[in-house]
């Protein structure tokens, strides 16, 4: 039997973010389902005219998420027993927007989102563009990780590192994101199209690979 060493790689890479991705959560309930939907209609033209407005283009305005559910809850009557009430359809709306960071657009996006009359909720988060860079750079740095440890085993163990004969990767995407979150729920509609001096965290990604190799 041929004798084998396998090696764990990892890679770490550290990237500042290029991007911004800011969501937009819309809700809207009616007793009624078309009244529900015209409502939801509504809050999403509110919020295409106010991007607009601060000179995104309406078809940046990307739907993520849409869905409606009868909402119910429990009731007690007066001698503590609950009963299910319909209280109405609820549209549920997510809405993306992702533009090259900069603080004059973040400004401009975080007031268009809050001087929105929909009041959606905001959240943004900071990724970069080019993701499969970042992974190749991730594992290029795991296989060069791995490689160093099995010399060092193989020369302390008085063996010779041979041919790469397996690459064992379990393939799982990458979370290319900084650590640092804005979010504002029910915010003033007074913010206005200043810039935000805001540095986001850098990403730290990692990822391993398993090799072996034989030796002799």
């Amino acid at each position: 039997m041929e004798k084998s060493i396998t090696v764990r790689g990892v890679g770490k890479v550290s990237v500042k973010p290029d991007t911004a991705i800011l969501t937009l959560a819309l809700s809207a309930l009616d007793k009624k389902y078309d009244a529900a939907m015209a409502l939801a209609e509504k809050q999403l033209d509110a919020v295409c005219e106010s991007f607009v407005k601060a000179g995104f283009g309406k078809d940046e305005v990307k739907t993520v998420d849409f869905h409606v559910v009868a909402e119910k809850k429990n009731v007690p009557d007066m001698k503590g027993n609950y009963s299910t009430v319909f209280v109405g359809y609820r549209c549920s709306h997510t809405l993306k927007l992702t533009f090259d960071l900069n603080a004059e657009k973040l400004g401009k996006a975080i007031a268009a989102a809050t001087a929105c009359t929909a009041s959606p909720e905001l959240s943004v988060a900071f990724t970069v563009k080019d993701k499969s860079s970042v992974s190749a750079e991730v594992l290029e740095a795991a296989a060069k990780s791995a490689r160093e440890k099995a010399s060092v085993l193989t020369a302390a163990s008085g063996v010779r590192l041979g041919e790469l004969v397996k690459i064992d990767y379990n393939f799982a995407e990458l979370d290319v994101q900084s650590p640092t979150r804005f979010l504002a729920y029910n915010a003033d509609s007074g913010v206005t199209m200043r810039s935000m001096n805001i540095e986001p965290d850098d990403i730290n990604v990692s990822d391993s690979v398993a090799f072996t190799w034989t030796i002799a």
